[in-house]
């Protein structure tokens, strides 16, 4: 059986000799935090936001089944009192899908959301701010990609998260309760 490309039984000796490394410690006072309101936004609540209302744009054949096939699959999961998640990326919402997805919550379509950490700032900063994406390449470049004081305070404040001096203590146990299946993820 060959080892998975990248992993640890895949890297030469040399690279890794199984052994933890120890690093040393961050030297926090390098780092600059800046307002978010000094960030150059790449795009902006009223250019993105599409209309629910409005004519969807073209859609090729093949993909249109696919979503003629996820519609049904959601149809049937809210026909049996099943949930249905949506997962999406930070992709979604910068094309300015996030009246659609409030849309089909309220209306019960989708009963649960699910995104990576990139959807998260976006859809905070939009509502925060109004604006959000920030060009990666220059700003990687100036050493300050990322380092927006109020989108990562207000993200980790929000974060259910314990801090970690609370980490020892046992809370109460979270009730489990049956809930039914979700729908099927569709894939377009």
């Amino acid at each position: 059986m060959k080892p998975i490309a990248g992993s640890a039984a895949a890297r030469p000796a040399a690279l890794w000799s199984g052994k933890v490394m120890r690093r040393q410690g961050q030297d926090w006072s390098k780092l600059r935090v800046l307002p978010l309101s000094e960030r150059e936004s790449l795009t902006s609540v009223e250019e993105i936001l599409r209309c629910p209302d409005a004519e969807p744009p073209a859609c090729p054949g093949e993909i249109l089944h696919h979503v003629g096939a996820c519609a049904e699959a959601i149809l049937a999961a809210r026909r049996r009192g099943a949930g249905v998640i949506l997962m999406y990326g930070a992709h979604l919402l910068r094309n300015g899908a996030a009246l659609i997805i409030e849309r089909m919550m309220a209306s019960g379509w989708i009963t649960h959301v699910a995104t990576n950490g990139a959807g998260s700032i976006h859809d905070w900063e939009y509502a925060w701010l109004g604006r959000s994406t920030e060009d990666v390449r220059h700003n990687v470049a100036l050493g300050i990609f990322g380092a927006w004081d109020e989108t990562g305070r207000y993200i980790h404040l929000a974060s259910p998260c314990p801090h970690p001096s609370n980490w020892k203590r046992r809370s109460a146990p979270i009730p489990r309760t049956r809930s039914p299946r979700p729908a099927p993820i569709c894939f377009a």
